[in-house]
């Protein structure tokens, strides 16, 4: 594969193998583990060694630990450790396992609040050691803000996430923040960004490997970030919740493609006499969901054409590219009878688990498969 500036490489899986620049003689190796995990990237100049990227993950496919190994200058390599609460870092541990850094986030998904770091390597944490985050519509990290409110670092992002940061003091350095675009991980070394289930490379718009259920998301290209609308969507996992029109089954799966538990649900769309019908999606007022992509909004009380209030539902704006028909209006809600199948002319119809369930997911994109 080519871009103006890129020859790509890629191996069976369809992961990322080889980028190479075409002008300035810069190659980026890329080594997957057998689960597809990626576990090393080499980072070759001028067909010499100069970079190096080790990661290891625990059984919950968090990424524990990071090694960066500079081959021009040693003392600029490191090991970091990561401690986890949740999906969330708290702790930050070198290579000695001491602690060189706290962090406290938010109740959303990449919400991070604050940063305490070591930085005079004193194995204690001081006041003027303490940074806040100012942040945008999609979370990303606009600047870093000391004890005393001064801007001491200000971050800006091209539409897809590629990222400059601007020193706002008298430090040699920048400060030692591992957030950035979307309140992801940004690994500045490679450029890369960590959405867990996948890496991102914001300077093509393309995430390293294929969508882990590869055309079942409704999607041809299956390396493209949020459907090519990166300035109103983000994607924390890299992974979006499925419904199977034909059967009413929602369900969200991990980076293996495997179902993750607790997160199948049944439900239905569709009038009666049309429930589940795929060849009657077309039929407004009566058929099922069409087929397609939609954004799901957040967890709210709902008001339907009609002026009724649907509790706790979600929202669903269809893509450009999915024919709805002409039908419009879809919104995941609950039912008064559980029983009877006749809440939906239409709409996705689900419990309050399987509701709350996809509102605390902060996956934002429902794709409506056969």
């Amino acid at each position: 594969m080519e871009s103006p500036e890129w020859s790509f490489f890629y191996d069976l899986d369809g992961n990322l193998i080889q980028k190479s620049h075409k002008i300035k003689n810069l190659v980026y190796n890329y080594s997957w583990s057998t689960l597809g995990k990626l576990i090393q990237v080499d980072i070759d100049e001028n067909s010499l060694p100069s970079k190096s990227l080790k990661f290891k993950y625990d059984g919950l496919n968090r990424r524990i630990e990071k090694q960066y190994i500079d081959f021009k200058t040693s003392k600029n390599s490191y090991l970091k450790r990561f401690v986890y609460d949740g999906e969330d870092i708290i702790l930050e541990l070198d290579g000695e396992n001491k602690i060189k850094a706290l962090f406290v986030h938010g109740e959303g998904i990449d919400d991070v609040l604050m940063m305490i770091r070591d930085e005079n390597d004193n194995e204690l944490f001081e006041d003027d050691e303490s940074y806040a985050y100012t942040k945008d519509h999609l979370g990303s990290i606009r600047e870093i803000v000391d004890h005393e409110g001064r801007v001491q670092q200000r971050y800006s992002y091209s539409a897809y996430g590629e990222t400059k940061i601007a020193k706002m003091n008298e430090k040699d350095d920048l400060i030692d923040s591992p957030y950035g675009f979307t309140g992801r991980e940004l690994d500045l070394e490679s450029g890369d960004m960590y959405y867990r289930a996948r890496y991102y490379d914001s300077s093509t718009g393309r995430f390293l490997t294929p969508d882990p259920i590869r055309f079942a998301a409704g999607d041809t290209n299956l390396y493209r970030y949020t459907g090519n609308n990166p300035v109103n969507r983000i994607d924390p996992d890299g992974l979006d919740w499925i419904y199977v029109q034909s059967t009413g089954e929602l369900y969200r799966v991990d980076e293996s493609g495997a179902r993750i538990p607790g997160t199948t649900f049944f439900g239905y769309s569709g009038a009666p006499g049309y429930v589940n019908q795929s060849n009657a999606q077309n039929l407004r007022d009566l058929g099922p969901i069409p087929q397609g992509q939609y954004t799901i909004g957040s967890q709210r009380n709902n008001r339907t054409n009609r002026g009724t209030d649907l509790l706790n539902s979600l929202r669903l704006t269809p893509s450009a590219n999915t024919d709805t028909f002409g039908r419009a209006g879809f919104i995941i809600h609950g039912s008064n009878n559980p029983n009877q199948q006749d809440a939906s002319e239409g709409c996705p119809i689900f419990g309050p688990n399987a509701r709350n369930t996809i509102g605390n997911s902060n996956d934002n994109i429902l794709r409506v498969v056969p």
